[in-house]
Formats: structure tokens, sequence, C-alpha cells
């Protein structure tokens, strides 16, 4: 069975591209532990990948990637500058980095450098030193991983600002209800004890009103009754008085008959003034 078969179909970030590839490199020759996401990213941002797809905000590798990372990785140990390899890398397809990947070690050095021969002489003008070369690499590649860290933490120190201005925003609304709450229940308390008092209060006006209006009415009547009283007392007297006259009268009336008794003009005369007075009485 091909070493390659099992691999074709991946998808995924540089953590899984770089755990994959440690297990392909295996089967391969290549030694894991230099398959780092740093060094993905690093080899991505040099141009010695193709340009990576995007996986929500990730880059997002697949198996193309997988080799043309292998296939680097084993010709810089070689010696083979980095310039030339990203050509290699770009210009392979993926059935050609299979094939260089299980290629003895001499035969792919010696094609890649007559296929490439002018980038090497090119790249030799400046010294080149696969150690010197790896240890920029990695130096770079951490550079780039704190940057892309440094990034990382300042949107996530954004995001937690942002998070708690909302919190903050969000409990000044709640205080201001809490004590607009309180100020109104404050408000109404005090209101509800105003009405209250104020309800005693025009109770007891009403009470002192009615006392007082109950008292004017008992001295008007008490006023009443001293009237009908003297009223009645008056016509007591004149009463008394008329009785009084009568038994003078007839006093005097039965004295005249004792001695005038048989003069009948004087009786007639008597009887006539007593009819007069009797009639006046009543």
């Amino acid at each position: 069975m091909n070493v390659f078969e099992s691999f074709r179909g991946f998808w995924g970030t540089a953590a899984e591209l770089s755990e994959r590839a440690k297990t392909l490199g295996k089967a391969v020759g290549v030694k894991p532990e230099k398959l780092t996401m740093r060094l993905i990213r690093y080899y991505a941002a040099q141009g010695v990948l193709d340009k990576p797809n995007r996986l929500g905000r990730e880059a997002a590798f697949h198996f193309k990637h997988m080799l043309q990372l292998l296939v680097a990785r084993k010709l810089v140990d070689e010696g083979v500058p980095l310039e030339v390899i990203g050509k290699f890398n770009l210009d392979a397809s993926m059935e050609k980095l299979e094939q260089e990947l299980l290629k003895p070690e001499k035969d792919r050095a010696t094609i890649i450098t007559e296929t490439y021969r002018k980038e090497i002489i090119r790249s030799k003008n400046t010294p080149n030193n696969s150690k010197q070369q790896l240890l920029e690499e990695e130096l770079v590649s951490e550079i780039n991983e704190w940057k892309k860290n440094t990034h990382e933490e300042r949107i996530q120190l954004q995001k937690t600002a942002m998070n708690f201005e909302i919190l903050l925003e969000s409990f000044k609304k709640e205080q201001n209800y809490l004590l607009e709450k309180i100020k109104y229940d404050q408000d109404e308390k005090v209101d509800s004890q105003l009405r209250y008092l104020q309800d005693i209060s025009n109770k007891l006006t009403q009470s002192q009103y009615d006392k007082e209006k109950q008292a004017a009415y008992m001295e008007y009547l008490l006023k009443q009754i001293e009237k009908q009283f003297d009223e009645q007392q008056k016509q007591f007297y004149e009463q008394q008085k008329l009785i009084d006259e009568q038994h003078f009268f007839i006093a005097q009336i039965k004295y005249i008959l004792d001695e005038l008794v048989d003069d009948k003009s004087i009786i007639t005369k008597v009887i006539s003034k007593f009819k007069k007075m009797t009639k006046k009485i009543n």
C-alpha cells in the first residue's frame, strides 16, 4: 500500500498539518520534531508552500501543503537553498512531490541541483549554511509566532475591555433602575403617610365641625325653648290677670245684687256689663 494513501484527503489547520506531517514524515525519513507550527507559518510566509486557504479565521492546509512541507524539510537538511526549494515546490505537482520524497537522497539532490542550477548559483552569491539557515528560520518563525500571539492577545484584550464596558453599562443601568425604584417606593410611602395623616386631620376637622354644629343647634333649640317658655309665662300672667279681674267683677256683682235685689234696671245694667267683661276675657 502507498504510504501517502491515508493522507490524501487531509484538510485542516496548521496544528493539524503539523501532527499529520509528523506521522507521514516518519515513513519518508523526515525528523518529526522539526515539523512545527512555527515552521509551517514561516514556510507559508516565505513562499515555500502554496498559499493556504481559509477555514474561518484560521489558515487551512491540504495534502499538497503536507508534501511541500516534507520536501522542503528534507532539502534544507541536504543543503539546498530555501529560495530554490520554494521554486521547486510551487512548480511541482503532487505526484512529483511524492516521487521526490521516495527517491534516494543522492538522486534527489542531483536532479534538483541540475534543474535549478541558475537559482542555486544566484543563491551562492551569498554564503549559505544549512544550520545557519535553520537557525534563521526558527528565529523568524518565533518572531512571527510572537507577533501573531501579541496580535491575538491585543484582540482578546480589546474584546475583554469591550465586554467589561458592556457589563459596566449594564450595571449602571441596573443601578439607576434600582435607585429610581427605591426613590419611587420612598416617595410612595411618604405620599401614603401624608394621605393617611391628611385623612385623619380631615376626620378630626369634620368631627370638630360636627360638634360645633351640634352645639350651635342645641343652643338654638335652648333659645327657642326659653322663648316659648317666656311666651307661655307671659300668656299665663295675662290669663291670671284676667281671672283676677273676673273674680273682682264677680265679687262686685254679688255685692250689688245683695243690695239691689229689687231694682231690676240696675240688675240689667250689671248683667250687660258682666257680659262685656266676659266677652273681653274670652
